[in-house]
């Protein structure tokens, strides 16, 4: 499993800088498919509450890669999602690693 974080942490990190290298307005249809196949990579971590927001950012993608005039509430509802996807990586995290040993004062 942690094998899989670590991997769905650096898909989260590329989808990141996928949606700030992009004009909110303008479609762009490969950046979309990116970002499908980064989901897609990210869902191999067995826990339902990523694979919720990892179709919600796979909606919310489609909506802002399109060029819809509705793309500017799709990059704000995109970062929500993939803030909320980070948190629940760091949350997943926490419980496959060991807490690092506390060093005497």
């Amino acid at each position: 499993m942690e094998q899989e974080l670590d991997a769905a942490r650096d898909y989260y990190y590329v989808m990141r800088e996928l949606i700030a290298h992009h004009a909110a307005g303008t479609a762009n249809e490969r950046s979309l498919i990116a970002v499908r196949k980064l989901c897609r990579a990210a869902a191999a971590i067995d826990d339902r509450e990523c694979g919720a927001a990892l179709a919600a950012i796979e909606e919310h993608a489609s909506q802002y890669f399109s060029g819809a005039a509705e793309a500017h509430w799709a990059h704000r509802q995109l970062l929500r999602e993939l803030e909320w996807f980070r948190g629940r990586l760091y949350a997943l995290e926490a419980l496959v690693r060991p807490a690092p040993e506390a060093r005497p004062p």
